[in-house]
């Protein structure tokens, strides 16, 4: 039993619940082994559990798993739809959900979570800036794409991957319009951020 292991066991039960679901005795059951083989790879509950969200960030993360898409040559618009593709592709349980839900609770887990959020909208904003937006229109929107990118899975998480694709790249194609009216209309506001 390697510490992989452990951690894909408690990524899976991660997904019925909470972290609450996160144990080490049912999960020791679930993978016929003993106790003994968790203090073999983890110090404590809270190690597995730190080890989960370090995976969280890495599939998901703009330093780990997608700076190749964001920093790739193709255009922006194409960059932005790849990772979210990816992001879909990854993405097939409501881990990521019930790691933010925890968070309310979890001062650290919060802070680390909202650290992973600024990273992953910098990418956004990166993106958005290569299309010539200027710095606040390219946050701002950044932004609102994030958060379609992260609500995806809460809305048609229940759908073939087909079907959440087609549904995503609906929304992508709205933002990246928008994007461009933004450069065409320069002189349209921009919210103020609250």
């Amino acid at each position: 039993m390697t510490r992989d292991d452990w951690i894909d066991a408690a990524w899976g039960a991660l997904s019925e619940g909470s972290l609450d679901t996160v144990k080490v005795d049912p999960i020791a059951k679930r993978l016929k082994v003993t106790r003994g083989s968790f203090y073999w790879h983890f110090k404590n509950r809270q190690d597995l559990i730190d080890a989960v969200v370090d995976r969280w960030i890495y599939r998901l993360g703009r330093t780990t798993a997608v700076h190749h898409l964001i920093d790739s040559e193709k255009p922006p618009a194409d960059r932005l739809w790849d990772v979210f593709e990816y992001v879909i592709r990854m993405v097939s349980g409501p881990q990521s959900v019930f790691l933010r839900l925890a968070a309310a609770s979890d001062p650290q887990l919060l802070q680390r979570i909202q650290s992973e959020d600024e990273n992953r909208i910098q990418g956004y904003t990166q993106i958005f800036s290569a299309m010539g937006l200027d710095e606040v229109r390219a946050r701002r929107i950044a932004e609102h794409y994030y958060v379609i990118v992260m609500s995806e899975f809460l809305r048609n998480g229940c759908l073939d991957l087909d079907q959440r694709l087609a549904a995503a790249r609906v929304q992508h194609e709205f933002v990246t319009e928008t994007a461009r009216l933004f450069l065409e209309h320069p002189r349209c506001a921009v919210p103020p951020s609250r």
